[in-house]
């Protein structure tokens, strides 16, 4: 199992995207439209760190971690961050 499936193996990204599957297809739509995929990975690291939240606010902060957290808000504010900036 890779890093990131073990970061992301409990947190329920799934059930969230079928509660947003209106933005989901929109987001697709536009990705596709502009052959660009900015829109779909920004409304999946959006969807990650709903997942995040919600887990922590249940009480899930062992499986959580507020690195992650941090990580995806800074991927989310600056989404071509290469990954040797995100890491400093």
């Amino acid at each position: 199992m890779s890093q990131w499936q073990t970061v992301f193996s409990d947190i329920p990204v799934e059930s969230l995207i079928h509660q947003h599957q209106e933005s989901y297809y929109l987001a697709i739509r536009q990705s596709t439209a502009n052959s660009d995929s900015s829109p779909f990975i920004k409304f999946m690291l959006e969807m990650i760190l709903d997942a995040l939240s919600e887990a922590q606010n249940d009480g899930a902060s062992d499986s959580v971690n507020k690195t992650e957290a941090q990580i995806l808000k800074l991927l989310l504010q600056h989404p071509a961050m290469t990954q040797e900036r995100l890491a400093q």
